[in-house]
């Protein structure tokens, strides 16, 4: 109980100086009450008991331990924590290195260089981590119930079905990443852009929709700040949580119900239209000729093209995707060929293909989009 007090202060972003003095306050006042109730029960019981029982008493007293003892150095904190919770710490790859302008000790300013880092927490040791919970293991390996012709879940859908991983291996890692960027600083401020960063978290579709809308099991992938990704690209940001996928799609992770180790990969990947385009290497101007990452239907028809049914209509394949992105490979001078920039590492993994991933941004093309204005009709009318 008392590392969770301790726990929870640090995580409200209090300084650590702050946690240092509190636990020294805690461990006095602990201290003060376990002297007082030994010299009260002593004073109490020394009138009835020989000395022979009262020292027996007073032993008792001296074994008992001061808890807040076991966190009272950052050190024993940060040590008891990765004892008692598994905690995973996060990593910090070096990006590349940037000069900028710093204060010396002469009060003088002069150039130094300074990495450009990113954060990346290890997805292997978050899903060991969650998987030392035991409620979390019992509500992994429920059953979903499927009803024919009732489209509830991922897994209710043929590329579940199709899938030759999710398919075939029972209660492999479903992992479901949600990519987007967010402003820290007043976002109509005149800083707004300078302190932008990029969160990639993740979810596990195994569990329940109930579990997985809890904050606590949505979990942080990479941190990064947003103008990086000009300088540097997706790749280097995504390579460690490539390379741990890999594993994951060929060694799997040892959960404690089962007796071998289960192998997941990347089920889908979310977020915003802007978002998937950046992730994915597509286009991110929404007016260009080939704006959908979807099918190879330019602007002109985008406005008559409805139906996946439709004549004419071209999917995108990996082996479409793979040929634009070895055009772009053989003349870099080109920007983009119907519609992708770049490929994507994600590409790379052995289950999962930017092509297969139907996700769509319900919120900007319908609750935002299409949907108000459909309102407004039927308003009208």
């Amino acid at each position: 109980m008392c590392s969770s007090v301790v726990a929870q202060v640090q995580a409200s972003g209090i300084p650590e100086g702050t946690v240092q003095c509190l636990v020294g306050s805690m461990e006095e006042l602990v201290n003060d009450i376990h002297a007082q109730a030994k010299e009260a029960v002593i004073k109490c019981l020394s009138v009835d008991l020989p000395k022979q029982a009262l020292d027996k008493v007073e032993d008792c007293f001296d074994q008992l331990e001061n808890p807040f003892s076991f966190m009272n150095t950052e050190t024993k904190r940060q040590r008891y924590f990765e004892q008692k919770w598994n905690i995973v710490e996060p990593v910090e790859p070096i990006l590349g290195v940037r000069f900028d302008v710093r204060k010396n000790k002469t009060g003088t300013y002069s150039q130094v260089p300074v990495n450009d880092t990113f954060t990346y927490v290890p997805i292997l040791g978050t899903l060991k981590s969650m998987f030392s919970n035991k409620e979390l293991c019992q509500s992994f390996q429920q059953v979903k119930l499927q009803e024919e012709g009732i489209y509830k879940d991922i897994n209710d859908g043929s590329y579940f079905k199709k899938h030759c991983l999710f398919s075939k291996q029972e209660h492999a890692f479903q992992i479901q990443l949600y990519y987007d960027d967010f402003e820290t600083a007043n976002p109509l401020g005149s800083k707004k852009g300078i302190h932008k960063l990029g969160c990639i978290y993740f979810i596990l579709r195994n569990l329940p929709p109930k579990l997985n809308s809890v904050l606590m099991n949505i979990h942080l992938v990479t941190l990064f700040h947003s103008e990086d990704l000009k300088k540097y690209g997706f790749d280097p940001i995504l390579k460690p949580l490539v390379d741990d996928l890999r594993i994951l799609e060929t060694e799997g992770v040892q959960v404690p119900f089962s007796t071998a180790p289960l192998k997941g990969s990347v089920i889908q990947v979310t977020g915003d239209n802007l978002a998937l385009h950046g992730i994915f290497g597509f286009v991110e101007s929404f007016s260009a000729a080939y704006s959908c990452r979807f099918c190879l239907t330019d602007k002109t028809e985008l406005q008559s093209v409805f139906c996946e049914d439709h004549t004419g209509l071209v999917f995108r394949t990996k082996e479409l995707h793979s040929e634009h992105c070895n055009t772009l490979l053989q003349n870099p001078s080109v920007a983009s060929t119907f519609g992708v920039k770049r490929t994507c590492l994600l590409n790379s993994l052995q289950f999962f293909h930017v092509s297969d991933n139907y996700a769509v941004d319900i919120m900007h093309d319908l609750l935002e989009g299409v949907a108000q204005y459909e309102s407004k009709h039927v308003e009208n009318g």
